[in-house]
């Protein structure tokens, strides 16, 4: 027959595989959302327009800083005049720089139209959106998608692209 101390042990290791056996296994924090737009779907070549990049936080309480480099689309032209409606962001064409005056986290400068995007979305704010002005003197249809996204930190990447077709001008 078990000694108390066996009967006891037993118990304990039976009611902790219990608890194992039902507990709810641990879930990741949702990041935030990001999504990508063109201001329109077709223009004049040569007309300035927008790329807008919304970001959604459905955490309400929270706040978080959020930053990305983003690769112009090829054959655009950044027009300058970014903006934000996110809190504390920068958008620049130089890559920001960390106190010992070096690139964080591995940001490197790039040689092709880029933007560095670095900011803060604060509750109660559930959206705030960064704006690229720009446009291309080419016709084409130009692009961004998530590939187009690098060192992303604090969102989650587009699901879909954004395009834009820059045409001739109709003759008058």
């Amino acid at each position: 027959m078990p000694s108390s101390t066996t009967r006891r042990v037993l118990s304990t290791a039976i009611a902790l595989s219990a608890l194992v056996a039902t507990a709810q296994p641990a879930s990741a924090a949702v990041l935030p959302g990001m999504s990508a737009a063109f201001s329109v779907a077709a223009s004049a070549h040569n007309k300035p327009r927008n790329l807008v990049f919304t970001l959604t936080n459905s955490d309400i309480p929270s706040t978080f800083t959020f930053s990305f480099t983003l690769t112009l689309p090829t054959g655009t032209m950044p027009l300058g005049g970014e903006t934000s409606t996110c809190t504390d962001t920068t958008i620049s064409d130089t890559p920001p720089t960390d106190p010992g005056g070096g690139i964080p986290g591995g940001r490197a400068a790039l040689v092709a139209d880029v933007r560095y995007v670095d900011g803060t979305m604060t509750s109660p704010t559930s959206t705030c959106t960064v704006t690229i002005p720009l446009t291309a003197s080419d016709e084409g249809v130009y692009t961004t998608c998530s590939g187009d996204l690098a060192d992303l930190a604090g969102l989650t990447p587009p699901a879909t692209c954004a395009s834009i077709y820059f045409a001739e001008p109709y003759a008058s």
